[in-house]
């Protein structure tokens, strides 16, 4: 029986589980995980850690029982309830003076008509509650049993005397009716209390849901406003790689890949003309990269890029090797790799297989472009160079320049420029001898002073130098041209 990629062999017997595995096959065929710990481990760790958790609640328990049998708290109420009975009994002495006082001390008190006693009940009851009403009605109770034989009453005619019994009565009920009023008004009190502290963590309960909520519409919201920029951005990116000019796309290429992948770290790297080349040459980044990628990568050292080459299919970085991208994907002409696109970093919500197959659709899209821009310099050819050299013509050197320097202001890529000293040489030697030195993605034009130029993509002033030596030793004269005397 398999259910889930948990699989159960039963014995004979029904009911009888004999032995049980559990694999993560599907799940690792489906989307290329790669699990970091092994499942015995990783079993070994969810033990350990439940081990910790019911030792952790162990003591958490043991710490409380040790508070509720702590004898302090029973001496605290012990010793409120005394207290309560001393200012009870204080209390008593007060009015039991007010009533009897000018009795017991010959003292002039006001005369009044009034009761204290039944004064001292309510107050009690008031203050202290129901028990200690009860007591007060004793206690007033006993007063006035004792003044009464005090004052030459004795106990059988105290009994057969109704105006004691009616009094003895009114305590009693005085104390026993404001004692069950006042019980009654805190038991609805601590009712409303309690059913205020339960609407309020319903509102707490409800408030949360509420929030909880709030976020996930929010980020509905901004799941559908993205879906719908990315749409227009999709739009934009056929807008901005809409060009015949292949510096033009692999420009529009970058600006396009960071506003739809959401990240601002994209590469494009082309290959050689020949078929058994190991070196890619940077043709365009990221300004965020700026030189922490390198100008040229040979697959023999970083062989993701070769698979990616030979295999004809995206390479995404599931073992998180630092050294090799998030995500490459290779941009085909027909059976051929003519360039190769990688993504560096992205948020971490994005490592999705919607983000691999988003990447791909803009792939394909930059591939169309790319190999609209190279069948028409392929066709324009006659055009675009001078007869028999792989020299351009001005007007074509201009327009590669111009974007070449856009490069430099947007994605802060250099470039140097070298003009070359022709001697009396032939513009067609000139251009067999420079094409032997310089790389693929490197230009030779026709400036429109008519001297020739060499346009060293992704090279510094610094770098150019070899270049300029390399040229030297076949013959060939050039210097660099700075920056501010670069237009040509």
């Amino acid at each position: 029986m398999k259910i889930s990629g948990c699989s159960i062999k039963k014995n004979k017997k029904p009911g009888m589980v004999s032995r049980k595995y559990i694999s993560n096959k599907n799940l690792r065929d489906s989307t290329g995980w790669k699990p970091l710990t092994d499942i015995e481990s990783g079993i070994k760790k969810c033990v350990e850690a439940f081990n910790a958790a019911e030792e952790n609640i162990k003591k958490a328990g043991r710490k409380a029982g040790k508070k509720e049998r702590n004898p302090k708290k029973g001496v605290r109420s012990a010793g409120r309830t005394a207290l309560t009975i001393f200012e009870n009994l204080l209390l008593f002495a007060v009015f039991a003076f007010l009533q009897w006082g000018k009795t017991l001390f010959n003292i002039n008190l006001p005369d009044t008509v009034i009761d204290y006693s039944i004064i001292y009940i309510i107050i009690a009851a008031v203050i202290w509650g129901q028990v200690q009403a009860y007591l007060a009605m004793f206690l007033a109770s006993v007063l006035f049993i004792s003044m009464s034989i005090f004052t030459g009453t004795d106990i059988v005619t105290f009994i057969y005397t109704p105006e004691n019994l009616v009094t003895l009565a009114i305590y009693l009920l005085v104390g026993i009716i404001t004692g069950y009023a006042i019980e009654r008004r805190n038991r609805e009190i601590e009712s409303r209390e309690i059913a205020f502290d339960a609407l309020g963590n319903k509102y707490s309960f409800l408030l949360d849901v509420y929030n909880q909520t709030r976020l996930i519409k929010n980020e509905l919201e901004n799941q559908i406003i993205n879906t719908e920029d990315s749409f227009s951005a999709i739009y934009e990116t056929i807008q901005k790689v809409d060009s015949l000019e292949i510096e033009a796309v692999y420009s529009g290429a970058i600006a396009a890949i960071e506003k739809i992948m959401k990240t601002d770290s994209v590469s494009i790297y082309v290959t050689g003309d020949s078929s058994d080349s190991k070196f890619l040459r940077l043709k365009a980044r990221s300004s965020a990269l700026g030189d922490s990628v390198p100008n040229s990568i040979n697959t023999d050292e970083k062989p993701y890029f070769g698979e990616v080459i030979k295999g004809r299919s995206n390479f995404v970085n599931r073992d998180f090797n630092p050294d090799a991208p998030l995500i490459i994907a290779p941009v085909v002409d027909e059976k051929k790799v003519i360039a190769v696109i990688s993504i560096y970093e992205s948020e971490f919500e994005n490592l999705t297989i919607s983000y691999e197959n988003l990447f791909s659709t803009v792939v394909n899209l930059i591939t169309n472009a790319i190999k609209r821009a190279y069948y028409f310099s392929d066709s324009l050819q006659h055009k675009r160079y001078l007869e028999h050299t792989r020299i351009l013509n001005a007007e074509t050197f201009e327009k590669i320049l111009s974007e070449v320097k856009k490069y430099k202001e947007e994605l802060d890529m250099s470039y140097s420029l070298l003009t070359v000293d022709m001697d009396g040489k032939e513009l067609k030697e000139i251009s067999d001898i420079i094409l032997k030195d310089i790389r693929d993605n490197d230009y030779i034009g026709l400036g429109a002073d008519g001297n020739v130029y060499v346009l060293l993509s992704n090279t510094k002033n610094n770098y150019a130098h070899i270049i300029v030596d390399r040229l030297s030793s076949h013959g060939i004269n050039s210097s660099i041209f700075t920056e501010e005397t670069a237009d040509v």
